[in-house]
């Protein structure tokens, strides 16, 4: 009776760790197989995009709020463009709107929009999708480029981890938010999600423009109730300081 047991036992533990092995094949096999995926729908987004020009804040090439985001098509798929992390060579095309199917070949627009500053972007945790997101650092630059031609500079200025149902919290952009683009995926459990949180990036030679453009007018009224002239030459940093998986990633709602 005791050699029975024992036998039985020893199957279901070959069992498990059999099955453990076809899991752990067939997990590798899917991530392989999504990699190519998303690398032959980004080389086709790549070759329409003929030379992207960067776009800063407060660009007059900048598209206003109410501009739709143009597509591309391909394979029945529409894409809004394709993101990029230079510092771990990854880039990954961007669906225009997520879906189960869909996250098995790319990330997808899950809300929000990207001339509105509150994209938020859902993608599986592959290897080779949004499980690195995990490893990056604030400060780290993200790039977006869209079917326009723009690239959007980004870096990286928080992470969060939030439970499925915290769907407010992952997607509704507040006066205190410090972010204008957010990447979500499944922690590695499944049971939480990870989100990088990246905001506007601007060149230092652009903010001091930047800054001159919308800040002077503005001294220059005041100043006039104050009988002192500011010039249009003067340097504003005289005058004032600046500040300067399984579960897939969706949200369930409760």
């Amino acid at each position: 009776m005791r050699n029975k047991l024992g036998n039985a036992l020893i199957a279901l533990g070959v069992l498990a760790l059999l099955a453990a092995v076809l899991l752990m094949g067939y997990n590798q096999w899917d991530s392989t197989r999504a990699e190519k995926a998303a690398d032959s729908v980004l080389t086709q987004l790549e070759e329409s995009i003929a030379e992207p020009r960067t776009i800063y804040p407060g660009d007059a090439a900048e598209p206003t709020a109410d501009t739709e985001m143009p597509v591309a098509t391909i394979d029945g798929y529409d894409y809004i463009g394709y993101l990029s992390i230079p510092s771990i060579g990854l880039a990954l095309p961007v669906m225009q709107q997520w879906s189960y199917p869909g996250l098995k070949i790319a990330p997808g627009r899950y809300s929000g929009a990207l001339y509105t500053d509150d994209l938020v972007i859902a993608g599986h945790n592959y290897a080779r999708h949004f499980s690195p997101l995990t490893h990056l650092t604030v400060g780290t630059e993200v790039l977006f480029v869209d079917m326009n031609d723009n690239t959007w500079h980004y870096a990286v200025s928080d992470t969060e981890v939030l439970q499925p149902t915290q769907i407010e919290e992952m997607a509704v952009k507040t006066p205190e938010s410090n972010w204008d683009l957010t990447l979500f995926t499944c922690t590695t459990t499944g049971q939480a999600r990870y989100a990088l949180r990246p905001h506007r990036r601007v060149s230092m030679i652009h903010r001091h423009h930047f800054q001159k453009a919308k800040i002077l007018p503005h001294l220059k009224a005041v100043s006039s109730e104050m009988n002192f002239k500011i010039s249009s030459k003067d340097r504003l940093s005289d005058i004032i300081a600046f500040k300067s998986c399984s579960c897939c990633c969706s949200l369930r709602m409760s």
